[in-house]
């Protein structure tokens, strides 16, 4: 399969495989842009040198981005990364540092390893944003939901792209992310979503719901489930995809 480089919003031509073969052109998205459907690998680049391995699924100017869970990557998100551009979303999803095919720094300490994190959201935003994107919208697991808070403080400080969160039984602070430092800044929607026996992540995602400064949502599914173990579930995955659908708009058109 053909992957394309992006560095800085410019794209660069690793690959040509399949982009050719479909007749794709070299834009970053937007009305010059691969045709709605389209299916493509990309290689996005972090603020701080690490090239992520991510997929776009490219449909119409209302954007979905998906942060998966902790040992996982991005194929965690296929069922609902499928259905929403089904419904007309562009949908980016990537592996984040040291999962599936994104590097980590060596010499990194293990406590630390997530806190660079918002360096991958926000290449994914900056993609977004060059590819002509209207509306954007962040949906994270565990480690991934940690993490899109944290960047939702700093976009609700600087750039101010989303425009609104899903955090899916995700932890106040994690190796180094410290997701409610900075979350009284955050005014967006968001849906707080956790399974109710999920050890402690019950705990979190009430703290997540009682100090947002945004409307905010919280539903406790009765379930010991984690993570992207709770959206692939064959019980529990569609009642998450049904709660995303609620929360979400239509996607405009392209």
């Amino acid at each position: 399969m053909g992957m394309r480089s992006v560095v800085g919003g410019v794209c660069a031509w690793a690959l040509i495989g399949v982009l050719a073969a479909a007749g794709t052109g070299a834009a970053c998205g937007g009305e010059d842009g691969p045709e709605a459907g389209t299916v493509e690998m990309i290689e996005l680049m972090s603020s701080d040198g690490l090239p992520m391995r991510a997929e776009v699924r490219w449909g119409g100017k209302t954007w979905l981005l998906l942060g998966h869970m902790f040992t996982a990557d991005l194929r965690a998100w296929d069922p609902i990364a499928k259905d929403f551009h089904a419904r007309g979303y562009s949908v980016l999803a990537w592996d984040f540092r040291g999962h599936g095919e994104t590097p980590q720094f060596a010499n990194i300490p293990e406590e630390l390893r997530a806190a660079e994190l918002h360096r991958e959201w926000r290449a994914a935003l900056d993609y977004a944003e060059a590819a002509g994107a209207e509306r954007i919208y962040g949906a994270g697991a565990s480690m991934g939901g940690t993490s899109l808070a944290v960047t939702a403080a700093m976009e609700a400080a600087e750039d101010d792209r989303l425009d609104g969160m899903i955090l899916i039984s995700a932890p106040t602070v994690f190796r180094g992310l410290d997701a409610l430092a900075a979350y009284a800044a955050v005014a967006i929607p968001r849906l707080i979503i956790v399974g109710v026996d999920d050890r402690s992540a019950p705990t979190f995602a009430r703290l997540f719901h009682r100090d947002a400064a945004g409307p905010s949502k919280l539903v406790e599914l009765p379930t010991n489930l984690h993570g992207n173990a709770l959206t692939s579930d064959e019980e529990f995955g569609p009642q998450v995809l049904e709660l995303m659908q609620e929360f979400l708009p239509e996607a405009d058109a392209r």
